[in-house]
Formats: structure tokens, sequence, C-alpha cells
């Protein structure tokens, strides 16, 4: 079976509805990296206890895999579904596998709407009266980590390691590797895998087990869409979760 669930609530969305441009953005080394709120922490935890809910009602293993983007809102959410979660029936531990294709896309448009210096609040595109792309935007008024080529965008597993500990796995090795900076002209990101194919494929390389993938919104409902051949794409919330189990040769939704 496959899991697929969207990350859980973010910071930087939270302070700038309540703020306008949020403090975190002003400080924050990198500005497109939001992390959790503590409301979200506890929307990955009812996430991880619904999994399992979900799993036993449809006769479905426990989760054996656990993948996620690197990006630290998914990440941390990872690590609370995993808390919820039965120890795997592989007899091991259920470390996170931070996997670059379940990111964002990465362009030159969408990291600048994060990191326009004393302007970006978070919004997808810029922020109102200042979208991207601009000819006016001079590289001085980028926040200058925004400015690394793209493979730096993400933190490396050994990063995550450092900061997770032994939630993540210490010595998982990326599918999707970066070959160009995104600051020379990078359009959309170029990878390995798009989401439904790298989870297809883990999908066949693990057969029988069950993997639990998360994501951002976009991803996720991609993802879903391309495994359950559903030709409507449909929007996310916070913890959305999707349910695929196995029928015959084909992935259908468990309802």
């Amino acid at each position: 079976a496959i899991v697929i669930c969207r990350h859980g609530e973010r910071l930087d969305y939270v302070n700038r509805d309540e703020n306008g441009i949020p403090e975190w953005t002003k400080t924050a080394e990198r500005v497109w990296d939001p992390p959790l709120t503590e409301p979200g922490k506890v929307q990955g935890l009812l996430a991880g206890k619904k999994i399992v809910e979900h799993l036993k009602n449809h006769d479905l293993p426990n989760v054996t895999r656990v993948f996620s983007s690197p990006f630290l809102r998914c990440v941390e959410t990872a690590i609370e579904i995993v808390k919820e979660l039965p120890n795997s029936n592989l007899d091991r531990n259920l470390d996170i596998c931070c996997e670059n294709a379940l990111g964002e896309s990465i362009c030159d448009n969408w990291y600048r709407s994060w990191a326009i210096l004393d302007v970006s609040d978070g919004t997808w595109g810029g922020p109102k009266n200042f979208k991207v792309p601009s000819t006016d935007l001079r590289e001085t008024q980028i926040h200058k980590a925004a400015l690394r080529p793209a493979g730096e965008l993400y933190l490396s597993n050994d990063e995550l390691v450092a900061k997770y500990g032994e939630f993540i796995h210490p010595s998982y090795s990326s599918e999707h590797h970066f070959v160009e900076n995104w600051y020379e002209g990078i359009k959309p990101r170029q990878k390995t895998f798009d989401i439904g194919k790298f989870a297809k494929l883990c999908y066949q390389r693990y057969p029988g087990e069950t993997i639990l993938f998360v994501s951002h919104g976009g991803p996720t409902s991609d993802c879903y869409q391309y495994l359950s051949k559903n030709p409507v794409r449909l929007l996310n919330g916070y913890t959305s979760l999707y349910v695929l189990k196995e029928d015959g040769t084909e992935l259908v939704t468990a309802d």
C-alpha cells in the first residue's frame, strides 16, 4: 500500500497572516524552508493516528518505510507521524529517508519569491505588488543564501541527521541529483523522477510493504493523481491523507 501525506501548518504562513511580513522571514537563514508551528506538530501526530486507523480498517500492513521531502516542514511532520506508528513488521526502525524528488520545484522565480530582502512574506510568486520575475531585481536584493547552487538549497542528509538525530536514516542517498545552478537559469527542476514516478518505483521495489510519502500540497496531489489515474487534480489541506491499495495490477483508493 501507499500512504501520501501533506505536511502540517508552516510557521511563515501563520506569521504572515497575523503580522504582515513575518519576523521569522526577516531573520531566517533559509527563508524558503520554514519549520512547523506547534499546532502543525499536533497535526502530524493526529495524522499518524489516522494512518494507523485507516490501515487497520482496510486490513493493510503497517507502515514499513517512510520517505519525506527534505524541507523542514515535511521532515518534522514525518517525525510526528512516526511517533504514532507501531513497530515495523520487518523488525527495523522507521528511519525517515529524506528524498529530494519529493521536494517542491526548484527554479529562479520560485526561490526569489521567498528571498527578496525586506519584501518577501512567504507568498508564492512574491508578495502583492512585487511579483517575480522582475527586471528591476538586483542580486543585492536577494537573500545571499538563495544564491547558492541548487544542490545546496536543500539540507544534506548529514545536516538533517545532525538536526533531528535518530529519526533520520543515517546513510540514505537521494535518488535525485541536481545538475545546474538555479541562479544561472535552471527552469523547472531537473530531476530523475517526479514524485509519482518515484512513489511507483518504491512500490515496485518493496512489494508487500506499506510506504509513507510526506511532501507538499501540489506534489502530494500530483502523486495521488499519477498513481490513481484520477483525471481531477485535488486541493489538499494540511496533513491531508491519501491511501492507495493494490487491486490486481492497479493501485486504487482505499475509501
